[in-house]
């Protein structure tokens, strides 16, 4: 629309006011805030050869996230080596390592090489060796923070360092060199908060999957009997 007269400010503010943008605004909102992952990958084990063979992903155009995102898996490591859950790029949309005292390891950056990682994000907690738990992290740029979680409560939180990550041609990969199995991991570009990553713990299973762990555990005879 086309106004030829110079309207001033209280008709500017009446116009804002019946343009119905704050409507629209929190239609936005609420899209972003219900949106599902860009990606998500079922299942992966070490153990299973046709995962093993299949782990690169290539250079999936969803994955490409330069902007916010989260990060989200059930996982069961066997630890010993540092070794990546999830990567596309250390030095551009981000890389989710295991390191051999079980903590996590978040890298992202903006030099668009894997070999030239940008921040580096270790958590303070450790995961237990061949045991399953529900990991998240999170890179909320339009607050400028980097949060990991883990079973659904944030433990950790620094001031992320890059105002966005390098999009580059680096094929994504899952379970590269990790040893142990992975379940729905996936994949948002965008932050998610609390209230979604404690939702999303509570309907993964990870309790369950756990309690048969502490069973195996519980049963488990002799390494050696003499």
């Amino acid at each position: 629309m086309c106004i030829r007269d110079r309207l001033g400010e209280e008709e500017l503010s009446k116009l804002y006011e019946q343009s119905g943008v704050e409507a629209m605004k929190q239609v936005d909102d609420l899209r972003r805030r219900w949106q599902g992952p860009v990606y998500t990958h079922p299942k992966w084990s070490s153990e299973i050869p046709e995962h093993v063979a299949n782990s690169d992903l290539g250079n999936l155009a969803e994955l490409q996230v330069g902007g916010d995102q989260t990060i989200v898996m059930c996982l069961r490591p066997k630890l010993g080596e540092c070794s990546q859950a999830y990567s596309k790029c250390r030095g551009g949309e981000g890389c989710v390592s295991v390191e051999e005292d079980g903590k996590m390891r978040y890298e992202y950056g903006v030099s668009g090489k894997d070999e030239e990682p940008g921040q580096t994000f270790v958590s303070g907690f450790a995961l237990e060796d061949q045991r399953w738990c529900h990991a998240a992290v999170v890179r909320d740029l339009g607050s400028g923070r980097l949060q990991w979680y883990l079973d659904g409560n944030k433990c950790d939180e620094v001031e992320a360092e890059h105002a966005m990550a390098a999009v580059t041609d680096c094929n994504a990969c899952v379970g590269a060199g990790y040893d142990g199995e992975i379940r729905n991991l996936q994949v948002y570009d965008r932050a998610l908060g609390e209230e979604e990553l404690s939702k999303l713990y509570e309907q993964s299973g990870v309790e369950a999957m756990k309690q048969v762990d502490d069973l195996r555990r519980r049963w488990q005879g002799p390494v050696y009997t003499h």
